[in-house]
């Protein structure tokens, strides 16, 4: 997880959870990979927010990140595991 998109409408905390995978060519560096919105609880928006707050920076931590109004970054020290 590097970030986190403004919550829209009656939702609260945030809207999307903004996602990373390790680059192909450097898996040091991270490369976006989307985001994912669906799916949380209530108690689950005000988990994971209050989990991300303190992790904010003010760069992106991916390489060529893309352009999203209003997307918080964070640094990449929780991992998600997304089903679809």
């Amino acid at each position: 997880v590097v970030g986190f998109t403004p919550p829209s409408g009656a939702r609260q905390r945030f809207g999307s959870l903004l996602l990373a995978v390790p680059d192909a060519e450097d898996p040091s560096r991270l490369r976006y990979a989307g985001k994912v919105g669906t799916g949380f609880s209530a108690d689950a928006l005000a988990d994971l927010h209050a989990q991300m707050t303190p992790l904010r920076v003010l760069a992106p931590p991916v390489v060529d990140p893309p352009r999203l109004r209003g997307a918080t970054w964070i640094r990449p020290a929780l991992v998600a595991e997304i089903r679809f």
